[in-house]
């Protein structure tokens, strides 16, 4: 026995029992179970019962991916039945797909590094980290967090750091609480693998190796994925991904689906027959008027919202300018909703559509070099090309990014805040949009004889909008509405007021001009107001937070105006006489069409694809036709070749 306790504590920590050296048993024990993990405790005196905590403790730490697994899926369903509903009904091969693949990695982690409760803590940490980003993320924008959130510096989760204001459910905090206290427990147990280190890494490494042969080519995936009824073809549709294959599932399919695959039918043959009809247009007698496209954040009218009352119409001046004879609106569709503006602003500049890259991706970190788009369009005709945007500039990858979209100035906040004539003055914890019209005045007014494109993304109804504004201006009334969403869409509706305000001083300004003046003007999405969409139901806007298909089209559109300081010209797509509808990636087309622009072959192709659907992507789940779906098709094989492919169109 003595032989027994010898060779067993000099290779394993055990919870200390009786006196030893240091003093007392609650001194020896904090010296060394607390501030010497390393140092080997003097063996205990009942080696039965030693044995016995060994083995509770490699029971505990073998149970810890499963306490995980449930404890993920909980935060993300809601409740205890249909996480079992989950694993147990029609989806449950999905379940123990993500269980099994929590193991495999818990197990490998757990050989190489020896001792369980650092493997523990490493993916309790990670995983309630994710769980909790991903149930805020999506209270506040209706997206999940994906792997695309973690790996680059895109702002993703940066963005939730700085603006949540809601609270976590109890039952959730209890979870994360039985985590800590399992931890606790494995600290004072201290469960180690015996093995040796050859034995264990060989282990380890034929896990791996087994682990990375069933991944390791998209037809492999697909197999693997298919023994367990999953797809990567569940990322076209998170909401079904998520819902099919779990919080941890969809994670982990969205692992597997990082990389943009090439679509079936991409060549050069099939580019060029697609390309083949447009051969560009010039325009004799273009007078190149000055373009101005703002991006205003989260602008949208909410006196849509049934039955509640406003103290004053918040957007009467946009409203009162949609009908001046000059003048086309209507909405835009996009994918975005209470976040995720760089989406709608990729599709705005690019014309290319964000349906084709990962659901989640930044699609600016598929841009390595200059690619086509409308500022480029326009500085190859003659413009001086010119990007603002009154915030950071890495944030969505953009100091990198711009630079290879053919403009000729980029200014940020930073290269703002140098302009000595103009004082920013900040409203609502953002520089306020008055003074984003200032900045676009300034531009517009330094002359290089050039005809100006100017892009500008404004902030100030950025949220968080709890507590947005010290002193809100428009009063509203629901009674169906819970307080938490009547604060939100009060702060919300002020921030409006205060974009719609700025637009009448934009719009005076470019009336005032001698120089021919369009200005393209739109929101990038509706606001999140209040968690899990809290004032679109309570106001019955949509029926529920998951979202009917019907729902999609009236929480993924805001309003557009396109007006000039002298007479459009006529759209095929776009009327001045009714209420016009299309998507983000058709806008500055449209647009350009209503100015007689010069037109460069894939303008083209996008004048055929909206007149054949004026507007669609993937989220609004709409039904097509034969045609329709040919031209959803080319569009993505020329997404595809524009950002991932050989360029093949462009050349």
């Amino acid at each position: 026995m003595r032989r027994f306790l010898k060779n067993k504590y000099k290779e394993e920590p055990y919870l200390i029992l009786g006196e030893s050296r240091f003093g007392s048993p609650l001194k020896s024990f904090i010296r060394r179970n607390i501030f010497s993990l390393d140092r080997m405790p003097e063996p205990v005196k009942n080696a039965t019962l030693s044995k016995k905590l060994y083995i509770t403790g490699m029971i505990i730490n073998f149970l810890v991916p499963l306490y995980l697994w449930w404890t993920m899926e909980y935060m993300f369903f809601g409740d205890a039945s249909s996480v079992l509903s989950f694993l147990v009904g029609d989806t449950g091969s999905a379940g123990m797909f993500s269980l099994l693949t929590i193991y495999t990695w818990f197990i490998i982690l757990w050989l190489i590094v020896k001792n369980g409760v650092v493997v523990s803590l490493l993916m309790m940490t990670g995983g309630y980290a994710l769980s909790i980003s991903s149930y805020f993320k999506y209270a506040l924008t209706g997206d999940y967090v994906y792997p695309w959130d973690l790996i680059h510096s895109t702002g993703n989760l940066k963005e939730l750091a700085g603006f949540v204001r809601i609270k976590i459910p109890v039952e959730y905090l209890l979870y994360l609480l039985g985590g800590m206290v399992i931890i606790i427990g494995l600290f004072l147990l201290r469960p180690k693998i015996r093995l040796k280190i050859i034995p264990r890494i060989s282990i380890a490494g034929l896990l791996i190796l087994l682990t990375f042969s069933g991944i390791r080519t998209p037809e492999k995936i697909a197999q693997t994925l298919g023994k367990f009824d999953m797809s990567v073809l569940s990322t076209s549709n998170q909401e079904t991904n998520h819902l099919v294959n779990g919080f941890s599932g969809a994670f982990i399919v969205n692992l597997y689906s990082m990389k943009t695959a090439e679509p079936e039918g991409y060549s050069k043959e099939t580019i060029n027959e697609i390309m083949a009809k447009y051969k560009g247009e010039k325009v004799k007698d273009f007078n190149s008027p000055d373009v101005i496209v703002i991006l205003s954040e989260s602008f949208w009218d909410p006196k849509l919202l049934p039955n509640t009352v406003f103290s004053q119409n918040p957007v009467a001046n946009f409203e009162e300018i949609s009908e001046r004879e000059n003048a086309v609106s209507g909405y835009m569709y996009q994918t975005s909703f209470g976040g995720g503006t760089v989406r709608t602003e990729f599709e705005v500049l690019t014309g290319l559509s964000t349906d084709y890259i990962p659901v989640g991706a930044v699609p600016w970190q598929y841009v390595t070099e200059e690619i086509p788009t409308f500022a480029s369009i326009y500085k190859d005709i003659g413009y001086e090309t010119i990007f603002l945007h009154t915030f950071n500039s890495s944030f969505y990858l953009r100091n990198e990014t711009y630079p290879r979209l053919g403009f000729d100035e980029i200014y940020f906040i930073d290269e703002l805040k140098k302009i000595k004539s103009i004082t920013p003055k900040e409203r609502g914890n953002f520089i306020s949009d008055d003074s984003f019209v200032e900045y676009i005045e300034y531009m517009l007014g330094k002359d290089k004889g050039k005809p100006k494109f100017v892009f500008g993304i404004s902030m100030e109804n950025h949220q968080p909008y709890e507590g947005k504004y010290a002193q809100t201006v428009i009063d509203i009334a629901n009674e169906d509405m819970s307080d938490e969403s009547i604060y939100a869409t009060r702060n919300y509706t002020t921030g409006v007021y205060y974009s719609d305000k700025a637009l009448k001083k934009l719009v005076d300004y470019i009336d005032k001009r001698e120089k021919d003046t369009v200005l393209v003007y739109f929101g990038d999405h509706l606001p999140s107001l209040g968690a899990n969409k809290g004032a679109y139901t309570e106001s019955g806007f949509i029926e529920k937070a998951e979202m009917a298909d019907g729902d999609w089209e009236k929480l993924m559109r805001t309003p557009f105006l396109i007006y000039g300081n002298f007479p459009l010209k006529d759209s095929e797509v776009l009327k001045a006489d009714k209420e016009n509808h299309i998507s983000s990636y058709s806008l500055l087309n449209c647009a350009s069409e209503l100015i007689g622009a010069p037109k460069t072959p894939f303008m083209q192709f996008l004048s055929d694809y909206t007149k054949a659907i004026p507007y669609f992507n993937n989220r609004l789940k709409l039904k097509t036709d034969a045609r329709q779906d040919k031209f959803i098709n080319k569009h993505k094989l020329l997404t595809y070749d524009i950002l991932n492919g050989k360029k093949y169109s462009v050349k």
